[in-house]
């Protein structure tokens, strides 16, 4: 019995061996009954076996490729070009989700999430889809303004993912000491562009627009202080006589104009005058030791008399530090030396020295004496010689002037220090009878 149904089969299946055999076009075709008898012979002598598996093993040949309920595949007799599997649509119809394209062919490309650990300029990875959903699990330069820390791309632009240019203030939250956004077309953050900026920061108030950064002073008006009244390098300096003029005009005291740059001392310094700048004074002259204008004319003072410039001097002398036996006494008028000697007596003392406004000079000093007991000679009463001169000082002498009785003198090594420039009239202290 089984041999007879395994007869059957292969009669079943030798027809569609005919089927396949009878479309090859140019070959041997062997007749239906060759066919049988080969089949029965061949079941004859083959022994039972386990039905085939409906898929067949690789290799395997259709032929071979049956067994209880087994349907072969279908064979494809369709011209070339046509569609495939026109004979058994019923077996080869496509499963419509194995043959189904990739519906996000960018969601491909770009995985969710992304590795920019290799990608130093743009090492965040984008996984939101705000701003440009492009730019989704791409590497980017930036996701927010916080992490743009550069004061010319301080903002981060999310339809580009990059650093960019500021847009206002808020986009410069992040950059230290330079909160405002420009907008002078530069768009980068800076520390100001207005004096206003500047009001955190009292000793930089004005705001340097050419360089937007908080200065002490753009300008000299904006240094008000008579010792540092000029502007250079952004910081109020001491003012200096140069081509730029005195950097004093804008300094004032009160009412009085301090317009004259004084440079005698270690720094310059904004003053009312001084003895060779006394143009604010007028017809009056300048008190050189006090930088302001006095009520004397020029010229008023004599020799030996006291002195507040060298304009208060006649034309041929000098204002000049006085000082005896290393005390200072005081500022006198001295006469001016005469191609290099002194000929007038008692100022036989050739000397150069520097005058109260400044100038250096050959002048003509007392030798022996001051100017106090110079002016008390033969003028004075006296009962002894610390009545005669400067207090404490041993420049004075107190001499018999015969009828007069005793007068204030001054001592003398020769008569080059007494007035008359006689050998004669020194006899230790000038006299007035020889």
């Amino acid at each position: 019995m089984a041999k007879r149904s395994s007869r059957r089969e292969l009669a079943g299946a030798s027809g569609l061996i005919f089927l396949c055999l009878a479309s090859c076009e140019g070959k041997h075709r062997p007749y239906p009954g060759d066919l049988l008898r080969q089949a029965d012979a061949a079941s004859e002598t083959a022994p039972e076996r386990a039905e085939p598996a409906l898929t067949p093993a690789a290799g395997t040949s259709p032929s071979e490729a049956v067994g209880e309920g087994a349907r072969l595949p279908s064979l494809d007799t369709s011209p070339a070009g046509s569609s495939p599997n026109t004979l058994n649509p019923e077996v080869d119809t496509p499963n419509p989700e194995v043959s189904k394209p990739t519906e996000d062919a960018g969601a491909a490309a770009n995985p969710i999430g992304c590795d920019c650990s290799n990608s130093p300029a743009t090492p965040f990875c984008k996984t939101t889809t705000d701003g440009n959903p492009t730019l989704l699990n791409t590497c980017v330069e930036c996701l927010s303004s916080a992490d743009c820390a550069s004061a010319a791309a301080s903002r981060c632009d999310q339809q580009t993912g990059r650093c960019s240019g500021c847009r206002g203030n808020g986009d410069c939250s992040s950059i230290a000491g330079k909160p405002i956004c420009s907008d002078d077309g530069a768009a980068q953050c800076v520390e100001c562009v207005v004096d206003t900026d500047c009001t955190n920061n009292p000793s930089s108030s004005k705001c340097n627009t050419v360089t937007n950064t908080c200065a002490q002073c753009v300008l000299d008006s904006d240094c008000p202080t008579p010792s540092a009244s000029r502007c250079a390098d952004n910081r109020c300096q001491p003012c200096v006589n140069d081509a730029g003029g005195s950097h004093c005009g804008h300094i004032a005291n009160g009412n009085t104009v301090l317009g004259v740059c004084d440079t005698s001392g270690a720094a310059g310094v904004c003053v009312q005058c001084t003895g060779t700048q006394s143009a604010a004074c007028g017809a009056s002259i300048c008190d050189s030791l006090a930088r302001a204008c006095s009520p004397f004319p020029a010229g008023t003072a004599r020799i030996c008399q006291t002195c507040i410039s060298d304009a208060s001097c006649p034309a041929n002398d000098r204002c000049v530090l006085e000082t005896f036996d290393l005390t200072t006494v005081g500022y006198a008028c001295f006469p001016l030396a005469q191609n290099g000697t002194c000929g007038l007596t008692p100022f036989a003392g050739l000397t150069r020295v520097n005058t109260i406004d400044g100038a250096i000079e050959d002048v003509c000093l007392l030798r022996r004496t001051t100017c106090a007991a110079f002016n008390a000679l033969e003028l004075q009463s006296c009962t002894m010689d610390a009545d005669c001169g400067e207090t404490n000082l041993n420049d004075g002498r107190c001499v018999t002037d015969g009828s007069l009785g005793m007068r204030c003198s001054i001592p003398c090594s020769n008569g080059a220090d007494c007035p008359s420039n006689d050998d004669r009239s020194c006899l230790g202290a000038c006299v007035f009878d020889f």
